[in-house]
């Protein structure tokens, strides 16, 4: 039986499933992902030291995904490409940003699938 997702009257899930959690205290990441008309949708809440933001799961996200895993993943990547921004915007500046940021990527690497390649045989399209 699948869940059934309330929404508030601004649109966001006010019961999303927590997806993934990484880190804790002041460096975090939670996913959180919920189920709209057949498509997944995210939702992120994100600490780095002294930095970091949120966003739920909302009607209006322009971004769906037709299984949770590959909503997960997309957070995930999204993640990734905002923690790499900060390490090159605190490079030789806030070593605990750069620090803990690497930490979070080391673990995402180990969550995220790893790319296949399908080696053809010859005359075989």
């Amino acid at each position: 039986m699948s869940k059934r997702y309330k929404f508030n009257e601004y649109g966001v899930c006010i019961n999303p499933d927590e997806s993934a959690k990484i880190g804790s205290g002041m460096t975090y990441i939670i996913i959180t992902t919920a189920l709209v008309r057949g498509k997944w949708t995210f939702g992120i809440r994100y600490a780095l030291v002294d930095r970091g933001g949120c966003w739920g799961n909302n009607l209006s996200n322009p971004n769906w995904y037709g299984t949770q895993e590959a909503a997960i993943t997309a957070a995930l990547k999204w993640i990734k490409d905002w923690l790499q921004g900060q390490i090159k915007v605190e490079a030789n500046k806030n070593n605990s940003v750069c620090k803990n940021a690497n930490k979070l990527l080391t673990e995402i690497e180990k969550i995220l699938p790893k790319q296949r390649y399908v080696q053809l045989d010859l005359f075989e399209f």
